[in-house]
């Protein structure tokens, strides 16, 4: 959970060039990824939309990790999608911060 986390923060960061934009670019990405994934408000009051939206981000699927480990269990499906979602994050800030690298 928590290398899937630091690859999402690590990814907004290299993207915005600013200590500032990216804390905003964080704080803004997790409450929507928050509220669509009916953390918030749940999801039966939600659109459909923005449930089905929600069931794909990675927020939820590591809320739903957190709460196996605080039960003593695992959760193999959320446990893939939080592995690839952190090699997708570490991915793309690796090939972000090459071609920001080439342009300089």
């Amino acid at each position: 959970i928590v290398l899937s986390v630091m690859a999402f923060i690590t990814f907004l960061c290299v993207i915005a060039d600013s200590g500032l934009v990216s804390t905003l670019l964080i704080f803004l990405s997790s409450l929507l990824m928050i509220y669509a994934c009916g953390r918030i408000l749940p999801s039966v009051f939600l659109p459909d939309t923005v449930a089905r939206i929600g069931s794909f981000l990675p927020v939820k699927h590591w809320c739903i990790l957190y709460e196996a480990v605080n039960q003593g269990t695992t959760h193999i499906p959320s446990l893939a999608y939080s592995a690839a979602y952190g090699v997708l994050f570490f991915g793309s800030s690796v090939g972000v911060t090459y071609l920001k690298g080439r342009d300089r």
